[in-house]
């Protein structure tokens, strides 16, 4: 079972293969590569975090392999994949398999892939919030209906200048001047804290060989950039 291990920049899915449940809070399948059993890059341990699956944040055991050299993906779940490596593959094995050079002449191979993805709007359908004179009004009506705010809270906007005319600290004319401003101040959060994002993938790889001899040489590149999504 292949899943999104959450909304977070650059977090890697995690594979379930027999089931979410564990008593002993490691949850994450076994990775042979080519007859290597091959450990998470982090060596800390879920309850070190308190968590079974953050340590799919962190990047699972091959997030360094590029996924155009991958020839074969075999899931092993069953009583064979205990006997072939003991207690370790409770929660199932995934042995992959690399490309591997075969006789014949040289073969060239370029792979690419490009994303562009579009920073949160205000006018998306996700996202439906006040502006600030809605938000003015907001506070009018919480004033009418006499709500007490928390103590310590931080006053802002209709509260803050609510809180300076009975202080006395400005009179109505200034209130009703500072009031008539905060009614027209709209922040563009979205384009301050986010912007639109071009990401690329480039795979180069040579393979070929003789009767004697194989040879095959993989190069990549990536740059991924994340915005927030909702």
């Amino acid at each position: 079972m292949y899943m999104s291990n959450s909304g977070e920049s650059n977090a890697a899915p995690k594979i379930r293969i027999r089931g979410t449940s564990s008593i002993i809070g490691n949850r994450e399948p076994l990775w042979v590569v080519d007859g290597i059993v091959v450990k998470d890059p982090v060596p800390i341990s879920p309850d070190e975090l308190n968590d079974p699956d953050y340590i799919n944040r962190l990047g699972n055991a091959i997030s360094g392999l590029n996924p155009q050299d991958i020839e074969r993906l075999d899931v092993l779940k069953d009583a064979s994949a205990t006997a072939l490596y003991g207690t370790k593959a409770a929660n199932g094995v995934i042995v992959i398999t690399t490309k591997r050079g075969k006789e014949g002449p040289a073969k060239i191979r370029y792979t690419n892939s490009f994303t562009w993805k579009a920073r949160p709007r205000y006018t998306d359908r996700s996202v439906d919030v006040m502006n600030s004179k809605e938000r003015i009004e907001l506070s009018k009506q919480l004033a009418a209906q006499h709500y007490v705010y928390p103590q310590g809270n931080a006053y802002v906007g209709y509260e803050y200048l609510m809180d300076e005319l009975y202080n006395g600290r400005i009179n109505v004319s200034q209130f009703n001047e500072q009031l008539a401003w905060f009614e027209t101040v709209n922040t563009d959060w979205f384009d301050l804290l986010t912007h639109d994002s071009f990401s690329q993938s480039h795979t180069f790889n040579v393979s070929g060989g003789g009767q004697k001899a194989s040879y095959y040489a993989s190069f990549g590149y990536t740059n991924n950039i994340f915005v927030i999504t909702f």
